[in-house]
């Protein structure tokens, strides 16, 4: 076998016989109708009109021995002419169980960033070590999942850029997190009582209130699909909400009286969600990259000293997570829900917002680009599942103009800088 020869998996048998470059070659007769042969036939295939009359049945061709074998560019040339249906049939056992073939045409709905975080959905970067073109002709199923052997390959294509995630088990990340001496697993159930045991849950349903009368109209991370709860949402998510509400507990009449004497220990709750979130990066999930934007929100509580490192720090963790989750794309064209677009969609721009002002405020150039992180405006469609009010909303929309002009101001002096440099 010569270098460049490519080997094939050792449990497929290929049924052709090459008798010489110059001669007729046979190959085993595949059982399609003769219409679905017709149908998917390329104009650059061989000719099937020979199975037709042929007495053995048998799918005959002439290859010209100056032609050699196909080159890979006729191969792709080929596939790209070959449909789902016949693929199906063809490739049998190769591809999933389920008939996809029932499913063409139908844009089923993926409900990417659901309440499941142990598992995290990794977006599949076109120089990665998965190809997401490849991707694009794989068989799936009628949720458009392919599945592997402890991965899901999860589609949510739909426009001009192929975007695919990879469902991956929290389990997996064991071993990383075992070499940067952690635990390989959380006790999510003593984290909780731990919070518990600061914030009471039906104090935390008031913090989550003021939350939503104060902080959301400014950073509406959230939707109302997926509202988060003392009971359910991680510790870490949890720990971030009550901390950044502390400050507004005087607008709550039971938190007036009961806090007064005995406020809410600011770094406590900080420490319980940068412990969690320490654990969290290397499976990041959604409620992951909503704790870090509000934990950026949060005011210093030191005046007198700049804790500039420690924010830069988590802006590139925050930066690092949505990568990973694909918030770095605009999920504009996928096929997931209306509400859960417009909330990626907000989340994204505002991490571009935070990387805007902090770069600003610290006299550094931002993090990110508009070349690598293609949500830097809203619109008013935006504002869907937020449950804002209009005014709140359009208020938000006069902030992120600001952004804009500001990140325009910042873009000529990093210009200028470089010329006279």
């Amino acid at each position: 076998m010569s270098a460049n020869a490519r080997p094939l998996a050792q449990d497929i048998t290929i049924p052709i016989s090459l008798k010489s470059q110059s001669k007729e070659q046979e190959v085993s007769p595949i059982s399609l109708p003769e219409q679905i042969l017709l149908e998917n036939a390329s104009p650059g295939s061989p000719s099937i009109d020979p199975v037709l009359n042929s007495p053995s049945g048998q799918l005959s061709y002439e290859i010209p021995s100056e032609m050699g074998l196909l080159s890979w560019e006729q191969i792709d040339a080929d596939f790209s002419h070959f449909q789902p249906g016949l693929a199906a049939d063809f490739l049998g056992s190769l591809g999933p169980r389920e008939d996809t073939r029932s499913h063409q045409g139908e844009l089923s709905e993926v409900l990417l960033d659901n309440d499941d975080v142990n598992s995290t959905p990794q977006f599949v970067g076109t120089t990665g070590e998965f190809s997401p073109c490849l991707f694009g002709h794989y068989l799936r199923d009628a949720s458009n999942r392919l599945r592997f052997k402890k991965l899901t390959l999860q589609s949510v294509h739909l426009g001009r850029l192929p975007a695919h995630f990879m469902l991956t088990s929290q389990s997996l990340y064991a071993q990383s997190r075992e070499e940067a001496g952690l635990a390989p697993k959380i006790d999510e159930e003593k984290s909780r009582e731990e919070l518990e045991s600061i914030v009471p849950i039906d104090i935390g349903i008031r913090l989550i209130r003021l939350y939503e009368r104060f902080i959301a109209p400014q950073y509406p991370v959230f939707s109302i699909h997926s509202r988060p709860s003392p009971t359910s949402s991680p510790t870490y998510l949890l720990a971030a909400i009550y901390a950044i509400a502390q400050p507004f507990m005087q607008f709550d009449d039971v938190l007036t009286l009961d806090l007064a004497y005995d406020p809410l220990p600011y770094s406590a709750l900080l420490q319980i969600s940068l412990k969690a979130l320490a654990f969290e990066i290397y499976g990041p999930t959604l409620p992951v990259v909503q704790a870090f934007v509000l934990l950026l929100a949060h005011p210093t509580t030191h005046h007198l000293i700049s804790d500039s490192s420690f924010k830069w720090t988590l802006l590139g963790m925050v930066i690092s997570a949505a990568h990973a989750l694909g918030f770095h794309m605009d999920p504009a064209e996928w096929s997931i829900p209306r509400w859960q677009v417009a909330q990626r969609r907000r989340i994204a721009f505002m991490i571009f917002m935070i990387d805007t002002w902090m770069a600003s405020s610290l006299g550094r150039p931002p993090m990110l680009s508009e070349e690598n992180w293609l949500v830097t405006a809203l619109s008013v469609e935006d504002e869907y599942g937020a449950g804002l009010e209009e005014a709140d909303w359009r208020g938000f929309l006069y902030h992120a103009e600001l952004t804009s002009i500001l990140r325009e101001v910042l873009s000529e002096l990093q210009y200028v800088s470089t010329c006279y440099s």
